[in-house]
């Protein structure tokens, strides 16, 4: 007896947890005939007077579950949300047990009014369906409508990267309503903290890290049939250098550095344009091959500026291998003034320590103090 007891206890709420919701209040208003989705809600007075006209005001959150990707050669990111609209429909008010009570519907859903909103910067999205439809709307005891979905949208990105790569960038995800205009639909964030990051702002897997969210909310340029209400979240994010320093400007100063080597070779010519020239064509298939995983665009790079300067400073050394081998030729005019041994390998030697040596050591300290200054520059010009 005692057993029976309890056994009826823990049954009775099961049995009303799966009774048919078939005759829910609400469910009476969607099948009804007053009801139409074809037909927006319209807003209470008092909600009429905070937003100054009878627009139906859409609020708006989103969950950033993941961040799949952002591609700089593309100019897209990629990232997994889940979208919340909520908006009062005052037809679907019903009376419950507390405000907060509300139900659930999936295929008797499409019959509730809906905003037309999508993303203006979208390349392609899809809403998940892994064993169901990601996708469920909400109606509560006041009215009150939420939507959410869960899908993967690519976004349109624009970036400018003339910094690159210590640049930061700014991307964005861009919503407006399709059908409505500004006088039919009012779109505005949910809550101080609309845009949830459910991960780290280090991202990754990704080249960047993020800064900051920042929402704003504003309208569209008019067009033909009106004025439309748009919502903005920008995503800032700074883009992490150290690779590029480790396989761009590291290897290319390496360069540079090893070019200054042929300043102490002293006469011995073939050597010193064989070291230049190997460290040019070096330097040169290293720059291209690193503009191979890098943004084509038409403008100049921070990264095009630095490469500009190594081949600069490694070509000067080879103009400079070339003067000094023109100076310890035969050549009369400048060999006036230099004392000539016996033989032609001592008449050279002597050309050299006339001119040529003269012009290593000067070398020597006026290339690195000039590439210091430019390297000191170009810190200040794309980093600070």
């Amino acid at each position: 007896m005692h057993f029976s007891l309890v056994l009826l206890i823990f049954t009775i709420p099961l049995i009303f947890a799966n009774l048919p919701l078939s005759n829910h209040p609400v469910l009476d208003v969607l099948n009804g005939p007053d009801y139409s989705k074809d037909v927006r809600p319209l807003p209470n007075e008092t909600e009429s007077k905070i937003l100054g006209n009878n627009a139906t005001l859409v609020k708006v959150n989103i969950a950033i579950r993941k961040i799949y990707r952002i591609d700089d050669l593309k100019m897209e990111f990629v990232a997994q949300l889940t979208f919340r609209q909520t908006w009062q429909d005052h037809r679907l008010r019903f009376e419950g047990s507390s405000p907060g009570e509300y139900i659930t519907l999936n295929e008797m859903g499409d019959k509730i009014w809906t905003p037309a909103l999508f993303f203006m910067n979208e390349a392609t999205s899809s809403v998940h369906t892994t064993f169901k439809t990601n996708s469920y709307k909400r109606v509560y005891s006041t009215g009150k409508v939420v939507w959410s979905t869960r899908l993967t949208v690519t976004f349109a990105c624009e970036m400018d990267l003339t910094y690159f790569p210590f640049d930061k960038q700014i991307c964005s995800i861009q919503i407006s309503d399709y059908s409505g205009t500004s006088s039919d639909i009012m779109l505005a964030w949910d809550g101080e903290d609309p845009v949830d990051l459910r991960e780290s702002k280090n991202l990754p897997y990704s080249r960047f890290t993020l800064e900051a969210v920042k929402t704003s909310v504003g309208s569209l340029n008019p067009t033909k049939v009106g004025e439309f209400s748009h919502i903005i979240a920008d995503f800032h994010l700074r883009r992490h250098s150290t690779a590029y320093m480790l396989f761009i400007y590291l290897p290319t100063t390496m360069f540079v550095v090893l070019s200054w080597i042929s300043f102490w070779l002293g006469p011995s010519i073939s050597t010193r344009v064989s070291l230049t020239v190997t460290l040019l064509l070096t330097m040169t298939t290293q720059i291209q091959g690193a503009n191979q995983t890098l943004p084509q665009v038409s403008y100049i790079k921070a990264v095009d500026v630095w490469a500009g300067f190594c081949m600069v400073f490694a070509v000067l050394s080879i103009l400079e291998t070339a003067t000094v081998t023109f100076l310890t030729q035969g050549n009369k005019v400048f060999a006036i003034g230099c004392d000539k041994g016996g033989g032609e390998k001592e008449d050279k030697n002597v050309r050299y320590d006339c001119f040529g040596r003269k012009l290593d050591k000067v070398c020597r300290i006026l290339f690195p103090v000039c590439f210091t200054a430019c390297a000191v520059a170009y810190v200040h010009v794309y980093v600070y």
